[in-house]
């Protein structure tokens, strides 16, 4: 009857086009504990805990930790009916609110709501360990670290305690550390896919590429629907430049999840990219649209990337570097418009598109995204900059719009003037 709250701390590390991401996913597992003796927690972690509660402002966390995009709140409903030191379950509904508040991303509330049960029970283990992943999000890794290994004092064998515990070391900057506690929990758990994960992700942040790339394809085989496995093992074999073996993975890992980001990003990123196969990436971007995989997040990202490019090779001479100029150019109007159709309102998307059609000479196509964004934004310097490129036309929209546009600088002008007066 006794269940707790786990943890299993998936990973992602971004390398070069990637940025770094460390996600949770929330599952169920056993809290085996025995009875123990009704006692006073120590005062003072009690007393760092409240002070944390009333002060922490998360603006002042230095290290970036994001929850898993596919399902930020998995598995962080289920909490404990009941714990060993809480027979009567009066602190389930304490503990629910806590993890709910963790799924929501509201780390401090989490920790408050855990400590309001805490209060109530002070061996209530499961509203410890809620508590301790919560400050881990805050970046608060010390005082984590205290109520892990406090939970690993009332059950030793708490694995998810342990894998918890590794990413406070590695978080904290503990690598070497983390790296021992993992290859001692290998040893332990040879086949448990969730040890082997935290250990290729540990060896990631540690820098050793083989030993991350061996962990990261062991995990793939011992959990293959496992998305944040191939991630990790992909960004391996591209650290290695092994492009070849990448993209056949890469092609499994789509093959596995066709409507995720990952597999999109990291082929178009990591393989398609670097090799300037242009072809294939306009292939994946319509493949991904058809899936509804990307967010316009995703294609704003790959927006920016091809305008990168679209710069670089328009500073270069020779023909072949004319014509790239112009397809990474048809590549960023593609994911901007893939975007713009998901987001219609967004104003940064609509004047990033309408940027990329003025250069494209498609001045008429580019003339409404403007109009959309000097009515939200009159002032707006780069929409203002794309109108007279765009309001050229006598007699037909662009025309009409060229004349709003002169009635709009003729009453900002009157403005003007009448302010200088008084």
């Amino acid at each position: 009857m006794d269940s707790t709250l786990r943890t299993n701390f998936r990973s992602a590390h971004y390398a070069g086009l990637f940025g770094l991401s460390i996600s949770l996913a929330m599952s169920s597992a056993t809290f085996a504990q025995a009875e123990m003796e009704q006692k006073t927690r120590a005062g003072s972690l009690t007393k760092q805990r409240a002070a944390v509660v009333t002060n922490t402002k998360p603006s002042e966390n230095k290290t970036t930790i994001t929850q898993s995009k596919a399902n930020p709140a998995a598995g962080v409903n289920t909490v404990p009916a009941s714990s060993p030191n809480n027979k009567t379950g009066s602190n389930t509904n304490v503990r629910t609110k806590a993890a709910k508040f963790f799924g929501e991303g509201k780390y401090a509330q989490a920790v408050s709501a855990a400590q309001e049960a805490i209060n109530q029970n002070p061996e209530d283990m499961a509203a410890i360990y809620c508590q301790a992943i919560a400050y881990q999000q805050m970046h608060l890794f010390r005082i984590a670290e205290e109520e892990l290994q406090e939970c690993l004092q009332a059950n030793p064998n708490n694995l998810d305690a342990k894998l918890a515990l590794a990413q406070c070391w590695s978080n904290d900057g503990k690598l070497s550390k983390a790296v021992e506690y993992l290859e001692g929990l290998q040893k332990q758990f040879p086949k448990n896919a969730d040890v082997i994960y935290n250990l290729a992700f540990t060896y990631r942040m540690y820098g050793d590429v083989n030993a991350w790339d061996a962990a990261a394809r062991q995990a793939v085989e011992l959990d293959p629907k496992r998305e944040d496995s191939w991630k990790l093992l992909i960004r391996a074999l591209l650290t290695h430049f092994d492009f070849s073996y990448a993209e056949k993975n890469a092609e499994i890992y789509l093959q596995k999840f066709p409507n995720k980001p990952g597999p999109y990003m990291l082929t178009i990123q990591g393989i398609y990219l670097v090799e300037e196969r242009f072809g294939e990436i306009a292939v994946l971007l319509d493949q991904a649209r058809r899936n509804h995989a990307l967010a316009p997040s995703d294609y704003e990202e790959l927006a920016k990337q091809f305008r990168e490019m679209a710069v670089i090779t328009s500073r270069r001479s020779g023909r072949k570097s004319r014509v790239d100029h112009f397809i990474y150019l048809m590549l960023e109007e593609k994911t901007l418009k893939y975007a713009h159709e998901i987001a219609p309102k967004d104003l940064s998307c609509s004047l990033q598109l309408a940027t990329n059609l003025v250069a494209q000479n498609k001045r008429r196509e580019a003339a409404p995204l403007v109009r959309q964004v000097l009515d939200a934004l009159p002032t707006n310097p780069q929409a203002l900059d794309l109108a007279p490129l765009v309001f050229t036309g006598k007699g037909d929209i662009a025309g009409r719009l060229k004349d709003d546009l002169r009635r709009l600088f003729k009453n900002a002008n009157a403005s003007a003037a009448n302010s200088a007066k008084k």
